[in-house]
């Protein structure tokens, strides 16, 4: 299990800049059970705290029975919900009854699309072949 985290961690490591992540303290817990949801086993959960600049992803048991193709996607994933979480949390506030204004969901929602452009921008000009490089490492 040891040699399985220190891969997801490096892993981590050297694409954490592509989601703008690189100056969050960051941590990876192998969990012993895994978790259902509905006919889904859950394999891996990421939490994200901007105010703290803090993330945790927990690894389930099933994460590490799949192959690594299916693990790196997995990892993609979670750091994709990295970028929608904030538009996730306004949605349930908004749900439990709390005030959320048009002009917060606007910054919420141009803060994620600026997010998603930069990083698609960066890949059609050309300027990620040290990322392809490193995703075909975790395959190592």
């Amino acid at each position: 299990m040891k040699k399985e985290v220190k891969r997801v961690l490096k892993f981590l490591d050297e694409i954490q800049w592509l989601f703008a992540l690189q100056n969050y303290e960051r941590t990876v817990t192998p969990k012993n059970q895994d978790i259902q949801n509905g006919e889904e086993v859950r394999l891996a959960d990421v939490t994200l705290d901007e105010k703290y600049q803090t993330i945790h992803i927990n690894l389930y048991p099933s994460f590490f029975k799949r192959d690594l193709k299916d693990q790196r996607k997995t990892l993609i994933h979670e750091l994709c919900h990295t970028i929608t979480l904030p538009l996730c949390e306004s949605a349930e506030s908004l749900l439990e009854g709390k005030l959320i204004t048009s002009e917060q969901i606007a910054q919420i929602s141009e803060t994620a699309t600026s997010k998603i452009e930069n990083i698609l921008d960066g890949f059609l000009k050309g300027n990620y072949s040290h990322f392809q490089k490193q995703y075909k490492e975790y395959l190592q």
